[in-house]
């Protein structure tokens, strides 16, 4: 399937996010959940004037065994650094850290049905750049409520946006610290009533409140409301939102 076929809405899209209004004539489309999550992912990273390298949308799961909500990998949209940067930031990996990314990538294959990954020879000198392989360890990764930070943006309903190493260092989330080891200088989780939008940049990129909204909008696929949790006039379709407990979280990634 082309993502990219459904010209109309990815015009609208496009002209929605780079434009400086924050309402958008159309409501979110319910048409096919699955189809309109991908082609917004994929248009927040490609259209936007950010240097987005990934986007992942992290979905609330309601089967744990504490009843709580945990979020884990929706779907994930990764474009990579911009190509100065890549050349920048690449470096050899040593010959013990290859095979344990080997065997990372072997055992994700093995468990995630339909998605292949690029595993490599020993010998072999193509290697993943340190930001694919954040990304592709992401899809193990699963948040409580309240737990990292995407845990942190959904149980609140507030967005999170951390700038630069200080503040990703001080963020008191292990896998953020391991992204911005990684070469992440942005990170940035918008909390829907789906679930969470997360972007991350080897760039630094400012906050952006209307930016905030234009993406809460375009991720609510049952209406909208903004920051202050209030319904928001421009609306299509009005709806309410289930109060999110905050949970103490047994580990925090």
């Amino acid at each position: 399937m082309n993502l990219l076929n459904a010209d109309y809405d990815l015009t609208m899209i496009d002209a929605f996010l780079n434009s400086s209004s924050d309402i958008w004539p159309l409501s979110p489309a319910n048409r096919t959940l699955e189809t309109t999550l991908q082609q917004r992912l994929h248009a927040v990273v490609k259209v936007t004037h950010e240097a987005w390298c990934y986007a992942i949308f992290w979905k609330p799961s309601y089967h744990d065994i504490s009843g709580e909500p945990v979020l884990k990998w929706g779907y994930g949209v990764y474009k990579g650094e911009d190509e100065t940067d890549k050349t920048r930031r690449r470096r050899k990996t040593n010959a013990e850290e290859k095979l344990q990314r080997n065997k990372v990538l072997r055992e994700l294959s093995s468990t995630i049905s339909g998605v292949s990954f690029p595993v490599k020879d020993e010998d072999d000198d193509v290697e993943l750049t340190d930001m694919e392989w954040f990304y592709l360890v992401s899809m193990t990764c699963s948040f409580r409520s309240g737990s990292g930070l995407a845990g942190k943006a959904f149980a609140t309903y507030n967005p999170v946006w951390i700038t630069g190493l200080d503040m990703i260092n001080g963020s008191g989330c292990s896998r953020a610290n391991q992204g911005g080891d990684l070469g992440l200088q942005t990170i940035v989780c918008i909390p829907s009533d789906n679930g969470v939008l997360e972007l991350g940049s080897t760039e630094l990129i400012r906050e952006n409140t209307g930016f905030f909204r234009k993406i809460r909008f375009l991720f609510n696929f049952e209406g909208y409301r903004d920051f202050s949790g209030d319904m928001n006039s421009s609306s299509c379709q009005l709806f309410s939102s289930k109060p999110r407990p905050v949970s103490v979280p047994s580990r925090i990634f």
